[in-house]
């Protein structure tokens, strides 16, 4: 699918309304679908910049283009200073906490992925992000007693999330039978 009229009107609307930053949230969000990163930070950098109370959308996505490009020292910066000058954040946190996963900080990741459960206990990003922390750590044990408590959870695309996540678990530790059972439940529940 092509989004050129999303383009034209979302251009227009920019042009209309300058001072718009929804307009170029959206904006930038066509342009993240279409991989041009560098005209997507540009508009949610000028957001974060210019409006007086851009909310947390146009911080974490400028972040997370930062992210997808590398610039991971970037990322930080957006969300830390996010995180000190206007407020709290747990989904800023899990953000954080995947920009350190990314550069094999696991500690530091963990140590988001904790403030953002102090924040929102029952946050289920940074539940699974946690477990999977310990995934990349090697603690298999801590790893299976998240995953396995992520599945007490009510819906039951939450608990397909944990059983992939078990899953994946079991398929690292070489536990293939296992990492098959969770999959075969996943296809039964749907």
């Amino acid at each position: 699918a092509t989004y050129d009229k999303a383009f034209e009107a979302y251009t227009k609307l920019t042009e209309l309304y300058p001072n718009d930053s929804l307009g170029r949230i959206n904006l930038g969000w066509l342009y993240w679908y279409i991989e041009e990163y560098d005209k997507a930070v540009e508009l949610y950098n000028w957001t974060c910049i210019n409006q007086r109370h851009p909310g947390v959308m146009a911080f974490a996505d400028l972040a997370e283009m930062y992210i997808i490009k590398g610039l991971y020292g970037k990322a930080n910066k957006v969300i830390e200073d996010y995180l000190r000058d206007i407020s709290d954040s747990a989904p800023l946190r899990v953000l954080l906490s995947k920009s350190f996963i990314s550069q094999a900080k696991y500690n530091l990741a963990l140590d988001e992925a904790n403030k953002a459960l102090s924040l929102v206990p029952t946050n289920k990003d940074a539940i699974l992000l946690k477990g999977f922390i310990y995934l990349l750590q090697g603690d298999f044990n801590k790893a299976e007693e998240v995953f396995q408590n992520y599945l007490e959870r009510s819906t039951i695309e939450e608990v397909n999330f944990g059983k992939f996540y078990l899953a994946y678990l079991y398929l690292s530790e070489g536990k293939f039978g296992k990492s098959k059972e969770q999959i075969r439940q996943v296809i039964e529940l749907d």
